[in-house]
């Protein structure tokens, strides 16, 4: 299913504030038909620890039409997640923490990371009869995952931080898809800002000699030349719809 980036016009103010000419970006905008559709979770990047959202993108303007992949922020990823589990998780916690005394201890410093965290320190809440050995667990593996770092802390702890965490994150992951919108499964959107920086960071005009001396690459490098070529049809893709002029009012 495709959705339509260009959603509202609070979606396109923002794009007007960050550019350097916003008169002229206004009128490239007013032609363009921007739409996404998601494609899964990916690990999109070389090297990259964590899945995220990946999106297929297509820009339409005067009858002509690009198509690109576009990985979307850690941040709206882990937000979709929490959108589409948010009710279950509040229900187990409703059941499960709401009604027992919270020890707390502000001294006590403690990092909570990724919502699949929170998800195995309920579930291992639930499936060990005595909670010592839950929380025992979810340390050991907190601590493969280099989720968060833990000190001297008590069980009922842990939990209240947990939760804190998840609470601040779900409200900020509805804000952001209210600003942004949600597809049929409740992802959260890229924002039509996101969509045309990525066009304009992507838009580079240079020979190899002075593209690897600017990023301090090989030319002799095999994969540095691949960069290059990948580049280079980035920059051709985004010329088949955008003069040089107009990409450089692209908001930044």
């Amino acid at each position: 299913m495709t959705n339509n980036l260009k959603r509202n016009q609070e979606a396109i103010n923002l794009c007007l504030e960050y550019s350097d000419e916003p008169e002229k970006l206004g009128a490239i905008i007013e032609g363009l038909e921007v739409t996404a559709s998601f494609k899964g979770k990916e690990y999109y990047f070389e090297g990259s620890t964590e899945k995220t959202n990946v999106w297929n993108i297509t820009i339409k303007r005067n009858g002509k039409y690009i198509n690109f992949t576009y990985s979307d922020s850690i941040n709206n990823t882990r937000g979709s997640q929490l959108l589409q589990t948010s009710s279950q998780t509040l229900s187990r916690y409703n059941r499960i923490v709401l009604n027992e005394p919270m020890l707390i201890d502000n001294a006590s410093k403690i990092e909570i990371g990724t919502p699949k965290t929170i998800e195995k320190l309920i579930a291992n809440y639930d499936k060990y009869s005595k909670k010592q050995e839950a929380i025992r667990l979810m340390e050991l593996q907190a601590f493969d995952n280099n989720d968060f770092r833990l000190g001297t802390i008590n069980n009922q702890l842990v939990i209240k931080y947990a939760m804190d965490y998840y609470k601040r994150h779900i409200s900020d992951a509805k804000e952001n898809s209210i600003t942004k919108g949600l597809d049929t499964n409740k992802n959260i959107l890229p924002g039509l800002y996101d969509i045309l920086c990525c066009c304009r960071s992507d838009y580079f005009v240079s020979d190899l000699k002075d593209f690897c001396s600017y990023f301090g690459l090989n030319e002799d490098s095999i994969k540095d030349n691949k960069l290059y070529t990948k580049v280079l049809e980035a920059t051709n893709r985004l010329l088949s719809i955008f003069t040089p002029e107009e990409i450089e009012v692209l908001p930044s």
